[in-house]
């Protein structure tokens, strides 16, 4: 086969199989000026890399639900429905998927949310407590039916899962969640008191893998961790990467560190894989269906363990909980997963630097959110500037153009099992030239009031 025809049929495998992910829908905004905002951004996109065969909706913005809900009494996000959306595209033969991010900061409820290994709690909840599981499984059963009743023809449902345990790090001290009532029960099950206790000192067994970055702004961590390292491996990796230079302590206790943290990493993976199995089993009771008939998609990084996802990606393929599908970002340390059908998500760190953007943004122009969190001590001209930063990041975060797609595909085709199990790609509707709309905000007199110095 010559070098063109290879690269021409690599670009027919490309064009196959292509999803539209709509991670919010402000970003259907940017084309508010055209009679069909939707139809606009659709075509937009595929300009640049083909007709899609699926698009994905959010069922969440990150201050409320993007419809109606007759169920759950929850606040609507500002901004378009969805039930409109998915009136516009119920006879288009592309597959629509309702996604789901699941941190529901606007449920407002304390008893519900995230507690650091600090004792700290998080505007963000804990999808570990089965009354959030609940709330978070009535939302798509009504997304759902809505979708349904719009004459959409089986939606699958995508549940964003880069972010299910956000960390944190405070003068070198790794904090990690969640430690709330019903996480510190399932531990229990894994983890004596004493030894979780370990995991609240200031030199901790998540301190052989994890570490403050150099700029102060975030945290390093070691890639090459997966289900089936070992404690020597830990240790020999962690001397690699200069982690273990400022721990006194003595090989023993680096040891038994080390098989803690496999331990707890192992735990967390089985509490996050059954709370996962747990909504999906609730969404497929309620509408009477087959979990398989859901056709669930979970969004993952690509590294072998997603720290603030809390799985393994090896451990998918025999420990699924009714996950069809994984979107995964093509990564080095995980080009492919070669034993779980996925998708390759397009962006670095899939969702990830994503949703940080909206999230700030959504945040930002909420009064609870200002008043509750590190955002009321800034004043609105740094909001507006760090609301831009933001924007940058995730919008450079975006891979675009055939070649990127192209070299996944040729890793794919190096492994048999990979070859079979990839069914596509999957592009965020977002781009740098969004940045106009997406980055001015409704900062209200009340909120600028609030970022005054006195």
């Amino acid at each position: 086969m010559s070098l063109r025809q290879k690269y021409q049929d690599g670009m027919a495998s490309v064009d196959a199989s292509k999803v539209l992910d709509i991670p919010d829908l402000g970003v259907i905004d940017a084309y508010g000026a055209d009679h069909d905002p939707l139809r606009a951004l659709v075509r937009e996109f595929e300009s640049k890399h083909g007709e899609f065969t699926g698009i994905v909706f959010p069922a969440v913005g990150f201050d409320g639900v993007t419809f109606p809900i007759s169920t759950a009494r929850l606040p609507q996000a500002r901004g378009r429905s969805l039930q409109d959306l998915l009136l516009q595209v119920a006879r288009d033969p592309r597959q629509v998927y309702i996604s789901l991010e699941p941190s529901f900061a606007f449920l407002n409820s304390p008893i519900s949310q995230l507690i650091d290994s600090s004792g700290d709690a998080s505007n963000q909840v804990c999808i570990a407590q089965p009354y959030v599981q609940e709330n978070i499984a009535l939302v798509l059963i009504d997304a759902l039916t809505v979708a349904h009743d719009a004459g959409v023809d089986a939606p699958n449902i995508v549940l964003d899962g880069v972010d299910f345990w956000p960390m944190g790090v405070d003068s070198g001290k790794m904090e990690l969640t969640c430690f709330c009532h019903t996480c510190t029960a399932f531990l229990a099950g894994y983890l004596s008191r004493a030894e979780m206790a370990t995991f609240r000192e200031s030199v901790n067994p998540w301190s052989l893998v994890l570490a403050e970055n150099d700029r102060g702004t975030g945290i390093s961590y070691v890639d090459e961790f997966s289900s089936t390292t070992t404690p020597d491996g830990i240790l020999q990796i962690a001397e690699q990467k200069g982690f273990l230079k400022d721990m006194k302590l003595s090989p023993a206790r680096l040891g038994e560190m080390a098989g803690l943290l496999l331990t707890y990493t192992r735990a967390r993976h089985a509490l996050t894989i059954e709370s996962l199995g747990n909504v999906i089993a609730l969404v497929a009771s309620e509408l009477e269906v087959d979990v398989a008939s859901l056709g669930c998609a979970l969004i993952a990084e690509g590294s072998p363990y997603n720290w603030t996802g809390g799985f393994f990606l090896d451990l998918l393929a025999s420990d699924a909980h009714g996950i069809a599908e994984v979107w995964v970002d093509p990564s080095p340390g995980v080009p492919f997963l070669s034993d779980v059908p996925h998708r390759t998500y397009m962006s670095r760190r899939s969702r990830y630097l994503i949703d940080a953007f909206f999230s700030f943004r959504a945040s930002s122009v909420d009064l609870r959110s200002r008043s509750q969190t590190g955002l009321a001590r800034f004043e609105t001209s740094m909001l507006e500037d760090m609301i831009r930063s933001r924007f940058r990041q995730a919008a450079s975060s975006v891979m675009e153009g055939p070649a990127a797609m192209l070299g996944v595909l040729s890793a794919v085709s190096e492994d048999e099992g990979a070859r079979a199990n990839h069914r596509g790609f999957v592009m965020t509707a977002l781009s740098r030239e969004m940045a106009d709309v997406l980055t001015q905000v409704d900062i209200t007199p009340e909120l600028r009031e609030m970022g005054r110095s006195d």
